[in-house]
C-alpha cells in the first residue's frame, strides 16, 4: 500500500511511532521494525508475535503484517528501504526471504542477532542526522547490514536453522522458490512429488528434507505466498473471490476459505468486507521525526526522547 518516499540521498525513511493499530498492510521496501519502549504486536505469517523493549522484527518487501500497540507508552522506531534500492545492492534480493524476528529466534541465535542489532543500530543512528557525511555513513551501515542478512538471515539458503547450506542445495533452493513457489514461476502449480520428479530426488527423502531445513511443510510454505497474493488482489481489485483463488493457484474455492480462516479467522469475502477502504479510518499512530528532540547517548538503545513536541497525528500509511 504505502510506497517509500526516497530521502534526500538514499531511499530510506525512518520515523518514530506510537501505534494503538495498524491493520493489515505491506510496504514495498525491507521493513525494520523495533521497539525502543514498551510491548507491541505484530501479526506476520499467521502468527501473532510479542515485541517488548529492544526486540526487533524484520518484515519481507510486499508481507502482509498487522500492529497492535500492547501498552499504551509504546514507541517504535521504523525504517524503510526501497525495494529497488534493496534489489540494487544484492542483484538476488529478489529471491531471498529474510527470517529475522529477535522475539522468538533471539535465544537460539545469540551471537548473529548481537551483530544483527549492532548492525541496526548504526544505520539508525546515522539517519538521525542528514548531512551529505551522514548519507554516506549510511550507505556503508546498508551494505553491511544487508551482506550480513544475506549470509546469515537468508530463510531460502539458510532455512530456520540460519545455518548457510551447501552452494549446491542454497542454488536449487532459491531456484525451487524462483520456479515453484512464487506467483509467476514457470512450475508454479507443481507439487512437492512433481519437483521430486523434476530435480530426481526421492519424494519422501524431499518432504522429510523440506521439514527439517524450514521448520514448516512445503504445503504451508507454498500457501503463505499464495495467500499474501491472494489478500493484495482482494484489497486491491475487484475481481471476484473464486477468480482470484484460481489466478493464486488454489486448486478449490474451499482450500482459499480454509487457509484464510487459519491465517485470519475470517473467509476471503469476510476480510474483503473488513479490510478494505477501511485502513486510513482504522489506522491510528502518532509519529515524529526520528531526530525530533532526541537527546543520543551512545546508540539507538540509549536514546532518550521528548515526545511533547513535533507529533501528529495519522489515521493512514
Amino acid at each position: 500500500m504505502q510506497k517509500t518516499k526516497e530521502c534526500k540521498y538514499i531511499p530510506i525513511k525512518s520515523v518514530l511511532r506510537i501505534i494503538e493499530k495498524q491493520p493489515y498492510h505491506w510496504h514495498d521496501s525491507l521493513t525494520i521494525v523495533k521497539v525502543i519502549r514498551g510491548m507491541i504486536k505484530v501479526r506476520a505469517w499467521a502468527y501473532d508475535n510479542f515485541l517488548k523493549q529492544g526486540d526487533f522484527i524484520i518484515l519481507n518487501i510486499g508481507e502482509i503484517h498487522e500492529i497492535s500497540g500492547i501498552t499504551k507508552d509504546n514507541l517504535v522506531s521504523i525504517t524503510y528501504i526501497d525495494a529497488c534500492y534493496c534489489k540494487k545492492i544484492l542483484p538476488n534480493f529478489e529471491y531471498m526471504i529474510i527470517f529475522c524476528n529477535s522475539s522468538k529466534y533471539e535465544f537460539m541465535h545469540s551471537y548473529k542477532y548481537s551483530i544483527l542489532r549492532k548492525y541496526i543500530d548504526e544505520l539508525i543512528n546515522s539517519l538521525i542526522n542528514n548531512s551529505f557525511q551522514q548519507s554516506e555513513i549510511t550507505d556503508i551501515n546498508i551494505k553491511k547490514l544487508f551482506s550480513f542478512l544475506s549470509e546469515n538471515f537468508d530463510y531460502v539458503t539458510c532455512g530456520i536453522k540460519l545455518k548457510k547450506f551447501s552452494k549446491k542445495v542454497s542454488e536449487r533452493n532459491r531456484q525451487l522458490y524462483k520456479s515453484v513457489i512464487l506467483l509467476d514461476g514457470e512450475y508454479n502449480y507443481f507439487s512437492l512429488k512433481d519437483i521430486a520428479d523434476h530435480i530426481g530426488v526421492n519424494y519422501n527423502y524431499l518432504k522429510q528434507d523440506v521439514v527439517k531445513r524450514y521448520g514448516y511443510g512445503y504445503k504451508w510454505l507454498k500457501h503463505t505466498i499464495m495467500i499474501e497474493n491472494a489478500v493484495k488482489m482482494i484489497l486491491l481489485t475487484n475481481d471476484p473471490i473464486i477468480y482470484i483463488g484460481e489466478i493464486c493457484g488454489f486448486s478449490a474455492p474451499q482450500y482459499m476459505i480454509k487457509y484464510f480462516k487459519a491465517y485470519f479467522n475470517c473467509t476471503p469475502s469476510q476480510f474483503r468486507s473488513l479490510y478494505r477502504n477501511n485502513y486510513a479510518r482504522e489506522c491510528k499512530y502518532e509519529e515524529f521525526p526520528l531526530n525530533s528532540n532526541t537527546v543520543i547517548r551512545n546508540n539507538i538503545n540509549d536514546l532518550f526522547y521528548d515526545v511533547s513536541s513535533h507529533i501528529t497525528t495519522n489515521y493512514g500509511d
